[in-house]
């Protein structure tokens, strides 16, 4: 399991947000453990609150700035935390 402190820093528009992998590795877990129960609770989640839904443009973009993170390529939904 990760420290916490030793995760890169991501950044979404000023704010730092953590990527679906880097969530599951900090809590030692997978990234399938982290979707299923986000599915499960979506309705205590405030999208813009506790999570950021990028898609389209703004994921390309995203995706193009962060060169160090290997996304899919066939990537079309990504949530940070």
């Amino acid at each position: 399991m990760q420290n916490i402190n030793d995760i890169q820093v991501i950044e979404q528009q000023g704010v730092r947000v953590l990527t679906t992998a880097q969530l599951a590795e900090s809590y030692g877990t997978d990234t399938n453990t982290i979707t299923q129960n986000f599915k499960r609770n979506k309705n205590r989640y405030e999208e813009g609150k506790h999570y950021v839904c990028l898609k389209g443009e703004d994921l390309r973009a995203f995706k193009s700035e962060m060169t160090n993170c290997h996304f899919a390529k066939n990537l079309n939904l990504l949530y940070l935390w």
